[in-house]
């Protein structure tokens, strides 16, 4: 199955689920997926392909950015390093009492980069000094995550970043 839809990371296994919906999908390279994506609504293959062409444009250019920074020749990490991309979309709805529950648990993404949107939805939050500080939503921005496998390959000069999701009863 190419397209997921599910409530939780791993729900069968879960002994308490989170509060979130998730969707996602494979979109690299473009051609060999698109036709998996949904149809409706009508123009989201085309739309969200194009987002995603874009986005892997921005990672690729920070990853040569990147690759400057450590000394290493520009395009290191292009083949089979960033080869696959997913994208992942989250819902957090309003939480009637958002002490009971997360959104997402704190954890780190294994891969090189991720590129985050969080639109105007706040409750991402990053563990500094074993405490969580939440991060503002800036319209239009992303928010680059570090992950696991640039920390190993920098040698540690990177850091890759715990995170979590919290809910809001706000509206």
């Amino acid at each position: 199955q190419i397209c997921k839809f599910k409530t939780s990371i791993n729900y069968e296994q879960e002994e308490v689920h989170f509060w979130r919906q998730s969707f996602s999908h494979p979109c690299h390279p473009l051609e060999d997926y698109i036709d998996h994506w949904p149809q409706n609504p009508a123009r989201y293959r085309e739309v969200y392909g194009s987002y995603t062409v874009e986005v892997r444009k921005v990672g690729l250019l920070l990853l040569d950015l990147i690759c400057e920074g450590l000394g290493l020749e520009c395009g290191y990490f292009e083949g089979d390093l960033s080869w696959g991309m997913t994208v992942n979309t989250n819902y957090y709805p309003l939480c009637p009492d958002p002490s009971l529950v997360l959104g997402l648990p704190k954890h780190g993404d294994p891969y090189l980069l991720t590129l985050l949107n969080q639109g105007h939805v706040a409750g991402l939050q990053f563990l500094k000094d074993e405490q969580w500080l939440a991060v503002e939503p800036l319209p239009n921005a992303f928010v680059v995550n570090i992950n696991h496998m640039l920390q190993i390959i920098s040698n540690g000069k990177l850091k890759s970043a715990d995170h979590r999701v919290v809910p809001s009863s706000d509206a």
